[in-house]
């Protein structure tokens, strides 16, 4: 069998047309756009490998001042620490002095039970006043540590704050400097694309120069082309026409040996239907009802199939797919009838009880759908031409090509 390239005939379309080629300076667009390539990508990395060795020196930097800042803290709560126990070892020294002096003054109060009131009085004067100094060289004592104390701190805050601002002063140089080689690469980068635009444009100038003078060379020689491609396309839109056709009788006749079946078990469902003992003929029935079930289902998949097929042959003959589609609708309403649907639920449930009336009218139904699907197949063709008689005609048509 021919097949489609058989169909076309071997024509030769020069689209780059005859003649001599424009005579043009020899310039390698190709190697001078690598070159540029190689120069940015050396440059970048140069600038890459400095940026990598700032950032080394300013993170060596940053840790060495977090590390001074660690230190200076420690030393700082050391002497803070040192003092605050000698402020706590005076107080507690403070009270064993003044638990000492209470407890003299209380033996010496005991000792002055008989003595005179005058004598006691003084005693208590001399204890006052002891106690009032003692008191008087604590605060003192204790003043000068908190003062002491205080010193230490504001001292340990000053030295960090300062080694603080060295660290902003160093932040404030590092961003300065990203901030210039971010600048650098960008006008690097522009500088780069800049040249790489220039050179393509110059490059895709002299191609369109080329193109010009090579499209004025073949003028007359691709409008001969263009018009036996116009005879090779209107030859090939037939044949993918015809081939399209051809592709929807063709899912059309699987849908036809579908109901053919179907038609077969109704008319066999009359039969049994119609005896004088259908009870007897049970297990046939089922068989055929089982039959028509899967005729059913076969047809509802084939149905959907040939409606994909009606959308995406676009290029089929509108009359054939008109027939079929009409065909097909024809066939859904007594495949989908109620008939059949109440025959295939309920034949078997009256037949195990004898119902013999419904038993006959559900034989009726079979018989007067077999001849309905016979008669839709006989009518529904291109003027009484069947399908598969149609289909064989496009066959030898295209076998004659």
């Amino acid at each position: 069998m021919n097949t489609l390239l058989d169909f076309i005939p071997k024509i030769k379309i020069t689209i780059c047309g005859g003649g001599d080629e424009p005579q043009r300076p020899s310039i390698d667009h190709k190697k001078i756009l690598e070159d540029q390539r190689k120069a940015y990508q050396e440059s970048m990395e140069r600038l890459e490998s400095m940026r990598r060795d700032a950032a080394n020196a300013y993170e060596k930097a940053e840790n060495a001042a977090r590390e001074e800042r660690k230190q200076i803290r420690k030393e700082n709560n050391e002497t803070i620490e040192l003092l605050r126990q000698k402020i706590n070892k005076d107080d507690e020294n403070h009270k064993i002095l003044v638990q000492e002096l209470n407890n003299m003054f209380a033996e010496d109060l005991k000792n002055l039970r008989g003595a005179a009131q005058e004598e006691r009085k003084n005693a208590q004067e001399k204890f006052n006043e002891e106690m009032k100094c003692l008191k008087k060289e604590h605060q003192t004592q204790q003043q000068v540590l908190q003062e002491e104390l205080k010193n230490v701190k504001k001292d340990g805050k000053k030295k960090i704050r300062k080694v603080e601002k060295k660290s902003e002063k160093l932040k404030e140089e590092r961003e300065k400097q990203l901030a210039k080689e971010q600048k650098d690469i960008e006008e690097m980068t522009q500088q780069y694309a800049n040249e790489r635009k220039k050179l393509i444009e110059d490059q895709f100038k002299m191609r369109m120069e080329m193109t010009e003078e090579k499209r004025k060379n073949r003028e007359v020689e691709q409008e001969q082309d263009l018009q036996q491609l116009k005879d090779l396309t209107s030859a090939v839109n037939a044949l993918i026409a015809n081939d399209a056709t051809k592709r929807v009788l063709e899912q059309t006749n699987i849908i036809t040996d579908i109901v053919q079946n179907t038609t077969e078990s109704l008319v066999k469902l009359n039969v049994y239907c119609a005896s004088d003992s259908p009870k007897e003929l049970q297990e046939h029935v089922r068989l055929e009802l089982d039959e028509i079930n899967k005729m059913k289902s076969m047809f509802k998949f084939q149905a959907c199939k040939i409606q994909q097929h009606f959308m995406n042959e676009s290029s089929a003959n509108p009359e054939a797919v008109k027939v079929c589609k009409n065909y097909l609708r024809q066939l859904e309403e007594a495949m989908r009838s109620k008939q059949l649907i109440a025959m295939c639920a309920l034949l078997q449930f009256d037949l195990a009880k004898g119902n013999i009336r419904k038993i006959q009218s559900y034989g009726n139904d079979a018989d007067s759908l077999a001849q309905k699907l016979e008669t839709i197949q006989t009518d529904v063709a291109f003027g009484g031409i069947c399908m598969k008689d149609l289909k064989s005609t496009m066959d030898q048509k295209q076998l004659k090509n």
